[in-house]
């Protein structure tokens, strides 16, 4: 407006102010913002029913409703529909091994997670994963009678430990119990402060 009405450009009448000590507003500021529409009313539950049951990305979501894939993660966020992991396979959809057929095959029988594997139909990996979710401690090889730590055990007793307590409070970090998935039981990561050594 400025510039239009002394006939000078744009940057010269911004530098000009900046030097007088004016504050320039950023750019758009004061223009008339788009009217914000309400959500249709069944957007809600269709997206919900698309990303939930019907495992769909925000991507294919916008394009079955016409939404730009940034709004449709937007509205996933309003709507307080909780975000699948990322990557191919969801943490959610992972297979996992019966938690008797484990304790009886791996536990019980001594059997190696290959063998628990080839048993299963699955992997080495998921049998391991399957473990520690499930609390049974995990051997580093050999049969069943090997000494290994309890990692259950070792999580309750760090959390016993006073100065680990003392720790944990100061930064406002639950407790959480052992057991279960890692991704399970801290769905959100904690945030830490970096640690500033002394010179």
């Amino acid at each position: 407006m400025i510039a239009g009405i002394s006939g000078i450009d744009r940057q010269r009448v911004t530098r000009l102010l900046r030097r007088a000590g004016v504050p320039v507003r950023p750019r758009g500021a004061g223009r008339l913002r788009p009217v914000r529409r309400n959500d249709p009313p069944g957007l809600p539950q269709l997206i919900s029913e698309l990303y939930e049951a019907g495992r769909l990305s925000s991507r294919q979501i916008g394009s079955v409703t016409g939404l730009p894939e940034r709004t449709v993660r937007d509205r996933l966020r309003r709507y307080g529909i909780r975000a699948r992991s990322r990557g191919r396979w969801n943490r959610e959809d992972r297979r996992t091994v019966p938690d008797q057929t484990l304790r009886d095959l791996y536990e019980q029988l001594g059997l190696t997670a290959d063998r628990v594997g080839e048993l299963t139909g699955m992997s080495r990996h998921a049998v391991l994963r399957s473990a520690h979710a499930l609390g049974v401690p995990v051997r580093t090889g050999g049969v069943a009678d090997q000494p290994v730590p309890n990692r259950i055990e070792l999580v309750r007793a760090l959390y016993a430990d006073d100065l680990i307590a003392a720790v944990l409070a100061a930064h406002d970090i639950p407790r959480v119990p052992p057991g279960g998935p890692i991704w399970e039981r801290f769905p959100e990561p904690i945030p830490l402060t970096e640690v500033i050594s002394a010179k």
